[in-house]
């Protein structure tokens, strides 16, 4: 339960900056937004999705760990926690146990579905874990799970001796990237019709969303990707572009 507070704490505090962090020092917020986006790429979509939870390429060892610590930096909760739910989302999407169903859970709900403490609290989560046995039986994986929030603590308390306005940004960058898994599990399962399309006929709503292809990049084909999520780039269209593939060409093994 002390965990859950400090995760909470934590989480509070990186919102609290993303809205307030201006007015005390623009550039640090500034840095911080722009951090946000390369964040929301690097880590939430081609470390958390496309590597740990759809395995769409490979890594070597070293990589490897380095991105399970990476991936548990966001504020998601732990890598175990991330894919653990997203999996569950592409079994039931837009169906009855679905944790993204926007329809249900609401805007609030589905803003805050990925928020550290869901893992905990949600019965329906830890059920699924049997689907989850390749990261279970990962000792980095596992390692990062249970010490989550020391892996935090200790991460703040050396980013903010090396300079408190670097942890500050960091925090905001945070914040940020958390918008844009909500764009993932909102946005992109409803039809705005000037916005968004679809390329593939799904048994879910999944839209892919032009716009937000410079907003979040990688996330916002989003049916092309429930069609295939096996494929890493999801880009379609000759016209489609899926930045994060590119750096995927870069170092997958």
């Amino acid at each position: 339960m002390v965990k859950i507070s400090i995760l909470y704490l934590y989480y509070t505090i990186a919102w609290v900056l993303l809205f307030t962090g201006w007015t005390f020092d623009f550039n640090t917020w500034l840095y911080g937004i722009i951090g946000g986006w390369f964040f929301h790429m690097i880590v939430c979509s081609i470390i958390l999705h496309k590597y740990f939870t759809h395995k769409t390429f490979k890594v070597n060892p070293v990589l490897h760990h380095l991105f399970v610590y990476l991936g548990s930096l966001g504020l998601n909760g732990s890598v175990l926690a991330w894919v653990n739910m997203h999996r569950l989302h592409h079994m039931t999407s837009d169906k009855e146990g679905d944790p993204h169903d926007p329809r249900k859970n609401g805007i609030l709900k589905s803003l805050f579905v990925f928020s550290p403490f869901d893992y905990t609290n949600n019965p329906k989560l830890t059920a699924n874990l049997k689907k989850c046995v390749d990261l279970l039986r990962d000792s980095t994986v596992m390692f990062f799970h249970k010490y989550l929030v020391e892996t935090l603590t200790i991460t703040y308390i050396l980013l903010g001796l090396i300079s408190v306005k670097l942890l500050i940004g960091f925090l905001i960058a945070t914040a940020v990237s958390f918008i844009g898994l909500f764009f993932t599990t909102y946005i992109y399962h409803f039809k705005i019709t000037f916005l968004q399309y679809r390329n593939n006929t799904t048994l879910d709503s999944s839209h892919n969303n032009w716009l937000s292809t410079v907003l979040f990049p990688g996330e916002s084909y989003h049916n092309n990707h429930h069609n295939n999520p096996g494929n890493y780039d999801t880009a379609e269209k000759w016209w489609e572009f899926d930045l994060s593939a590119l750096i995927i060409n870069c170092i997958k093994k």
